[in-house]
């Protein structure tokens, strides 16, 4: 979705099992502009799982990452505020 200030999120997740075996992935986005110039934020997530069944019980292995990028625009005088308020 998209809204005023910019802010957008996806999602999407697949996963599949076979005979005593699976597999699962997930992926997420997430960004918005905000309301200052300078004042992004992105966040980008994965997920992945593999897991295998035995007579005796399970084993699996899964991978997580999540990056994230921020930033800010600083303090304003009154001055620049009044001029402008969405400068960095």
């Amino acid at each position: 979705f998209r809204s005023q200030l910019g802010q957008r999120e996806a999602r999407a997740a697949a996963s599949q099992a076979w005979d005593g075996f699976a597999l699962d992935a997930a992926l997420g986005d997430q960004r918005t502009d905000n309301y200052r110039a300078n004042s992004d934020f992105k966040q980008v997530n994965f997920g992945a799982g593999a897991q295998w069944r035995f007579s005796e019980g399970r084993a699996g292995v899964r991978v997580e990452s999540l990056r994230q990028d921020g930033r800010l625009p600083g303090a304003l005088s009154q001055a620049q505020y009044d001029a402008n308020p969405r400068q960095t």
